[in-house]
């Protein structure tokens, strides 16, 4: 058998490499170095590889995955799924995830989609149908709606829980006039006779009686009287009117006595009660009005008549009249007391002998 030039060479080196190793006992990587390029294979192509030899991505369940916490750029196959992913830094994201499906329009009512593997379908939209039927119907709150030759029965559509803004407020199942122009309308309502009319000191619509075309004041607001006993004793109490023949736009609440003042103005406010003493020396009845929380005016004991102070029967009357700039909203009633708790002191609930007036001036 013949030896070639490169074996020759290449026993050589080794002679040379060992003779080297052995006189000065050091690790020499030059041979190596000289050694390497001999054995190398000459050829470079393709390669055949053993199965064993094929690089391994790891593999894990979907239950796996979510619960590593890899770096940026890590991969693993979904044995879940058989599909491998890589990590972004924040998720993991498949391989083959770049789907990609596209719909054109055509220009000449046609479409075009293609889809995931490249396939296209064109398509026609021809269908110009038309709304044949739209209309409130007689409820006023149902849309009757329908479409030009469908085959269908006309459709409800109920609005009624639709909000309305602007001068008309609520829904259209109810509805309210809050403002007219985008004017405020007092919510005061309306007596007999009565009118909207712009008050310009209050910015609003407010009811109120006419004469000749132009707003009317006085008016009278509440006239109301006392028409049953009541009891009375050393601490203030609220009079109740539960009578009454004018209370424009309910204004006085007959069940607690308490006048809510409907808009902002000029007010007088009078009262007239009367009261049956027995025994009266020496004892006083007191009225007075309260605006809100706060006293305006207080009276007590007015004429006496009869009476002596040996057991006849006495009677005084309180009278309260005052005028005043009330806000809308400032409630108003009229409170009494009795200085003594050991006289029969009742109030006189005949004709005109308690009675409230409250009138708006202006």
């Amino acid at each position: 058998m013949m030896t070639t030039a490169r074996e020759i060479e290449s026993i050589g080196i080794l002679n040379s490499c060992s003779w080297y190793w052995t006189s000065k006992m050091k690790n020499n990587l030059t041979c190596l170095l000289l050694l390497l390029p001999l054995y190398l294979p000459l050829n470079v192509g393709a390669q055949t590889f053993d199965a064993d030899e094929l690089v391994m991505i790891h593999h894990a369940t979907t239950t796996q995955i979510n619960a590593f916490s890899p770096v940026k750029g890590a991969l693993v196959y979904n044995s879940d799924n058989d599909t491998l992913y890589v990590f972004d830094g924040a998720n993991w994201n498949a391989s083959n995830n770049d789907i990609i499906t596209s719909l054109v329009d055509n220009n000449n009512g046609s479409y075009t989609y293609t889809a995931e593997d490249g396939a296209q379908t064109t398509f026609t939209i021809s269908d110009n149908q038309i709304i044949d039927v739209y209309s409130l119907n007689g409820d006023g709150k149902n849309l009757d709606l329908s479409l030009e030759n469908d085959g269908q029965a006309t459709k409800k559509v109920d609005l009624s829980a639709l909000n309305i803004t602007g001068d008309v407020t609520g829904t259209l199942a109810n509805t309210g006039v809050a403002k007219i122009q985008n004017v405020d309308v007092s919510a005061t309502a309306p007596s007999d006779g009565q009118a909207l009319v712009y008050n310009g000191a209050n910015s609003q619509w407010e009811p109120t009686a006419l004469i000749g075309g132009a707003a009317v004041f006085p008016q009278i607001l509440v006239d109301a009287s006392r028409t049953s006993d009541y009891n009375m004793n050393q601490n203030y109490q609220t009079v109740i009117y539960n009578s009454v023949a004018i209370n424009s736009g309910t204004s006085y609440n007959i069940g607690n006595g308490v006048f809510t003042t409907p808009d902002s103005g000029m007010y007088q406010i009078m009262y007239n009660n009367q009261y049956g003493y027995t025994n009266y020396r020496n004892h006083t009845v007191f009225n007075r009005i309260m605006i809100n929380s706060a006293v305006e005016m207080e009276s007590a004991n007015g004429s006496w008549t009869n009476g002596n102070g040996n057991g006849n029967r006495a009677y005084a009357t309180n009278t309260g009249n005052t005028i005043v700039q009330l806000n809308a909203g400032q409630t108003v009633r009229v409170e009494h007391r009795a200085n003594t708790n050991q006289d029969n002191i009742s109030p006189r609930t005949g004709a005109g002998q308690h009675r409230l007036k409250i009138i708006r001036l202006k």
